[in-house]
């Protein structure tokens, strides 16, 4: 355990804590240069951000590309999946009145016989 975990784990805690210093005695002592290490800090925060943003357009130029490809494909095959889908829609319709007319017949019934009841009733 103390050679595979805590040892490289203190060795890089030991270097950190070297640079630190090192870093430290050279910039704030009477001839440090603090700007020169300003703008070496600044060049390694910017570097990330700057490929990461140029792999950011790259992606979204082929995003473009592909987009502009795709939107001459697509009426064709549109228009035969919308016409594929008012089948479908011609279909369920027909499916849902048949389904409905049942409903609305024991519907109807039932209306007719509360009025025969009520009839029933007043004569009474």
């Amino acid at each position: 355990m103390w050679t595979q975990i805590l040892l490289p784990i203190l060795i890089a805690v030991i270097v950190f804590i070297a640079v630190i210093v090192l870093l430290s005695l050279g910039t704030f002592r009477n001839n440090g240069d603090v700007d020169r290490w300003a703008a070496i800090s600044t060049m390694w925060l910017v570097g990330p951000v700057m490929i990461l943003s140029l792999a950011l357009i790259v992606f979204l130029g082929a995003m473009i590309y592909a987009l502009g490809w795709i939107t001459q494909v697509i009426p064709t095959y549109s228009y035969q999946v919308q016409g594929f889908i008012y089948q479908v829609e011609a279909g369920v319709n027909r499916i849902a009145g048949i389904a409905q007319k049942p409903v609305l017949l024991f519907h109807e019934f039932g209306t007719f016989i509360k009025a025969i009841v009520k009839k029933v009733r007043e004569r009474i």
